[in-house]
């Protein structure tokens, strides 16, 4: 992203957030952005500092990085949905662990998102498999397909 707007590195920051309160961003992966965009940036925004230093305090105060008083919108699930899936394609996320993902994701999701109901779906068909009601060792192909839907 080249020169990218204060608007859109504030987006790309609540990606990143929800990409770690979910799991699949470590808390290191998620400094170590901030700190990069710290060091690339001219300018860059003083909620990277607050990312970079780790303050959970100090985002629940800025405008758009609290996932909990500013629920995820169908854009932000969408993005998470595709990263999800390029992890499972890459073989960077075993099937045990795309349950807790995905629950985590329900979590954060409003009542009335559309995609929760999808999503709570494909964690129970998870954990099914997990404690081995479904024999399968691959994600159900339904699993996929669900969640191909939603990053559409």
């Amino acid at each position: 992203m080249e020169n990218p707007t204060e608007s859109e590195i504030r987006e790309l920051a609540r990606a990143n957030l929800f990409a770690a309160k979910v799991g699949l961003l470590s808390q290191e992966e998620l400094v170590a952005w901030a700190d990069e965009m710290i060091r690339t940036l001219p300018n860059p925004p003083y909620f990277l500092t607050t990312i970079s230093l780790g303050d959970e305090a100090g985002l629940a105060r800025l405008d758009r990085l609290d996932l909990v008083q500013d629920k995820p919108s169908d854009d932000d699930c969408r993005l998470l949905v595709m990263e999800v899936l390029q992890r499972i394609e890459d073989d960077r996320l075993n099937f045990d662990d795309l349950e807790a993902v995905v629950f985590k994701i329900v979590g954060y999701l409003d009542v009335n998102s559309p995609f929760r109901a999808d999503l709570s779906w494909v964690s129970c068909e998870l954990d099914l498999a997990n404690i081995g009601i479904i024999t399968q060792r691959q994600p159900h192909p339904d699993v996929l397909k669900v969640l191909r839907k939603l990053a559409k």
